[in-house]
């Protein structure tokens, strides 16, 4: 007979690891990057003694703050982008951000400044394209749903320091948001 899904995650100790996992989400913001620091070189060491390489595949802000996070621990993993399937405009930030994040080339900072305007100059277009207004509303959602978030998160901390940083980071998100508002209006003409 099949094995059902309660029977299933009952033998594969689910309700256990949903427990550890929001146990985990509750810690303060340093524990949990500590946690990501130490489970990173496990992981990293345990290849080496399987004789297995390692990289990080880049392709999105993910995968780069990955990388970044792996580099300042010490990690220095080799960085695999498949980017001849993106636009031109991120294949060039690419480019610029592996320049920047080897420890081993000088960084051009001038040349991510340029390609950060060349992506912002595509936005623009796609503005126009999609409609500004349109994609304004979509941006002022998603704000509202991360503040949102951020509220929630604020309630389940209960630690100091971590309050202090929740509030510095919720008023410059608050005072973003205000400013998206602005332009908002003033793309309606309001």
């Amino acid at each position: 007979m099949k094995e059902s899904i309660i029977e299933r995650n009952k033998r594969l100790g689910v309700d256990r690891k949903i427990a550890d996992f929001m146990t985990k989400q509750k810690q303060p913001y340093e524990f949990k990057v500590r946690y990501a620091e130490l489970r990173a070189w496990e992981f990293y060491e345990e290849c080496g003694r399987r004789d297995l390489n390692t990289h990080v595949s880049v392709g999105g802000l993910d995968s780069i703050t990955l990388l970044v996070f792996l580099r300042k621990i010490g990690i220095n993993v080799p960085a695999i982008s498949v980017s001849a399937l993106e636009d031109k405009s991120i294949q060039a930030v690419h480019k610029a951000l592996a320049r920047a994040l080897n420890p081993n080339e000088e960084t051009d900072q001038a040349n991510i400044c340029e390609e950060i305007a060349d992506v912002s100059i595509l936005l623009d277009q796609m503005y126009l394209h999609f409609g500004k207004e349109y994609i304004m509303r979509l941006k002022l959602s998603t704000l509202k749903r991360l503040k949102e978030r951020m509220d929630a998160e604020d309630c389940a901390e209960d630690e100091e320091e971590s309050e202090n940083r929740i509030k510095e980071c919720r008023s410059s998100f608050v005072e973003a948001l205000k400013g998206l508002e602005k332009a908002f209006d003033e793309a309606l003409g309001l």
